[in-house]
């Protein structure tokens, strides 16, 4: 009966932990797009609309990553039709319906490896964590790469090394930020010695490794930027450069000081089991609670001691560890019920109110905060936003715009009203006196191109607007004949005045 009451008090807090974790994402759909999100969007509708040109598509970027998540939006688009908008709503959903699975996952796992307390403790502190909230949000693959990451981890150490290994290729079919789990776990057995656990790791790997090698070795075209970014020596690093400490400096705003204040608790416990322990249950065949504890701890090391080396540090890589924070806090709120337990009413007192610190210190912490305060790309965001609704406003879908191939931004097209799929044409190095590029939206002319040459192409195209950054050669010689609309450095021009100011300069009438 006591057995009964207490499944139904843990079904129904489980519930409420879900409806919260609903609530404080949903409110973030149909936010600023990333340049990440955008790309997304952008190569999935080329990719169902049937657009597969290197040059003047986004369609490359649907090989950057595998196929799992951005496949679903190909499906819907196929089916659906929708707009970028509608599409780029979809997969927020989507994501968002991850990442309650997630919760529901890293709920068992806690429940498995500690207790019932500690799974809703954790489930808790994942609901409202800042930066869980922001990335379950996203067009991104993290929420459903981490759902069934956790379902390899649920399932290895239940000893379904079969089903393990099915939900890691499925993972690693997903994207490749899974991979620092699978290496913890062997980390883990290596340091346990029990070889059984070896033998059984081997065996999730001999079915994932082939689930998903077909990808990485035909399809994938990162073509070793991912060593790149972590070396410095690829462009994007340059943008992501960060000191060393910064993933570390930034671990109280991902999970909330008062998830700090959990997680530290957990720790606390583990040290204090380490320290009792004596060695004369290392022969046993499972583990304990103190066990899986150790196991998040080299979780969370194997992540932020190889980001932290790298030279580029985008904020949404250490999501990966953002589960094992969970748990470890977690199990620190139901080791301190359970060390107060003598004292039932300060127990729970006390964890009361940390479970009030947590939501306290993490739900204020919304969407907006948080990305500006860690995507450097933010203020590039907003620019390129209100550039594309500049543009609609005064343009239309009809506008035809021009700028440097340099300066084509995958945000500035997810929100241009004009662009549609394989709607970009490359302008030829010279430019010719007739109307080139055809029926294409958006014109893009080299950016090595001079002001003269550029002067030519809007003299050839007669683009409704041109569109340059003010640090450009051509953005300041047009500025000396027509005054532009500024957005935080990025000039737009309008076509048929700047034309008719260049024609007398080109000797055109």
């Amino acid at each position: 009966m006591r057995k009964n009451k207490t499944l139904k008090i843990t079904v129904v807090l489980l519930l409420l932990i879900l409806a919260l974790a609903l609530a404080l994402r949903l409110v973030n759909v149909g936010h600023l797009v990333s340049w990440d999100e955008a790309w997304n969007v952008n190569s999935i509708q080329d990719a169902a609309s049937g657009h597969h040109s290197n040059a003047t598509t986004f369609y490359p970027n649907f090989f950057r990553h595998p196929p799992l998540y951005t496949g679903l939006g190909v499906i819907y688009s196929k089916v659906a039709g929708m707009s970028r908008t509608g599409l780029s709503y979809f997969l927020e959903i989507v994501s968002i319906l991850f990442s309650l699975a997630l919760i529901v996952t890293l709920f068992l796992c806690g429940r498995d490896w500690f207790n019932e307390w500690a799974g809703l403790g954790a489930a808790f502190i994942f609901a409202v964590m800042p930066a869980a909230r922001v990335y379950d949000s996203l067009v991104k693959q993290e929420s459903m790469t981490l759902f069934l990451g956790l379902l390899f981890l649920l399932f290895f150490f239940r000893k379904r090394y079969v089903v393990a290994g099915l939900f890691l290729g499925l993972a690693l079919l997903t994207k490749e930020i899974i991979i620092f789990v699978p290496a913890a776990v062997f980390l883990f057995v290596l340091l346990t010695r029990k070889w059984d656990r070896l033998k059984g790791f081997g065996l999730s790997l001999l079915i994932a490794v082939p689930m998903s090698a077909w990808w990485y070795l035909f399809l994938s075209r990162t073509e070793g930027q991912f060593m790149e970014f972590f070396l410095g020596t690829h462009s994007s690093a340059q943008v992501w450069h960060k000191p060393f400490w910064s993933y570390l400096a930034r671990i109280p705003g991902d999970i909330g000081w008062g998830g700090l204040v959990a997680l530290l608790l957990g720790l606390g416990a583990l040290a204090w089991h380490l320290k009792t322990f004596h060695g004369a249950d290392r022969d046993r065949e499972y583990y304990l609670p103190r066990d899986m504890a150790l196991f998040l701890l080299i979780w969370v090391l194997v992540i932020y001691l190889v980001l932290s080396a790298s030279y580029g540090k985008p904020p949404w890589m250490v999501y990966t560890a953002l589960p094992a924070f969970a748990l470890l806090g977690g199990w620190g709120l139901a080791e301190t019920y359970r060390a107060l337990s003598n004292r039932h009413g300060t127990a729970v007192v006390t964890v009361v109110l940390l479970v009030v610190l947590i939501a306290a210190t993490a739900i204020p912490f919304g969407f907006t905060n948080y990305e500006s305060h860690g995507d450097v790309l933010y203020n590039s965001a907003l620019r390129d936003r209100a550039v594309a609704r500049y543009i609609n406003e005064n343009g239309g879908r009809g506008a035809r715009v021009m700028l440097k191939t340099g300066d084509l931004s995958p945000i500035m097209m997810f929100y241009l009203d004009s662009y549609a799929s394989g709607d970009i044409a490359l302008l030829p190095a010279e430019p010719a006196r007739d109307r080139v590029g055809g029926d294409k939206r958006v014109l893009l002319i080299d950016d090595s191109a001079t002001p003269a040459q550029a002067a030519r192409h809007v003299a050839a195209v007669k683009p409704s607007f041109v569109v340059l950054r003010s640090n450009s050669d051509a953005a300041a010689a047009f500025s000396s004949l027509v005054k532009p609309y500024d957005v935080n450095g990025s000039l737009i021009f309008n076509g048929k005045e700047l034309l008719n100011a260049l024609l007398p300069l080109l000797g055109q009438k």
